[in-house]
């Protein structure tokens, strides 16, 4: 009898702790369910405010603009860069041509402080271009109706640029 009793509370607390498990899991899948954005569920309320009054073709359009402005940007970049570089080469060519050590060291150092320099500029215009779009994109958004923070995860893929 004692087996018996030993057998069937172990079914019983197994079936308790099996059961204790699956309504935890029950409660944490309601809880932090994802949403299409990849965040914690949000109610149902703000659920719907953003299904009913979004417009979808405005949100495209602020992509868009958006993604177009950052290409620009992308490109000027590169473009003052590649001509920087070239800048650079043209100095550095002529400076080791030089015959005269002072000079010619003085001709190296003052060409790769001016390809520091122009570098340095891109870079602090091409952060301030890419976040003044991004600025725009959520200004944009909010005429949308929408929510910029479903699309504004990749804010932080763009500062890898």
């Amino acid at each position: 009898m004692t087996s018996l009793h030993s057998t069937m509370n172990k079914k019983i607390a197994f079936s308790l702790a099996l059961g204790s498990l699956l309504v935890s899991s029950i409660a944490l899948a309601q809880t932090v369910s994802p949403t299409p954005s990849g965040s914690t569920r949000m109610g149902d309320k703000e659920m719907h405010k953003m299904t009913v009054n979004v417009d979808g073709a405005c949100m495209a359009t602020a992509v868009d603009k958006r993604d177009s402005a950052i290409e620009v940007v992308v490109d000027t970049y590169a473009s003052t860069v590649k001509m920087a570089l070239e800048t650079r080469k043209t100095a550095l060519k002529a400076a080791w041509g030089m015959s005269d050590v002072k000079a010619r060291r003085q001709a190296i150092n003052e060409a790769w402080n001016a390809y520091k320099k122009s570098v340095k500029s891109a870079r602090r215009v091409f952060k301030t271009s890419r976040n003044a779009a991004w600025s725009q994109f959520r200004t944009d958004a909010k005429v949308c109706h929408g929510s910029s923070s479903e699309d504004n995860g990749g804010a932080g893929s763009d500062a890898q640029l």
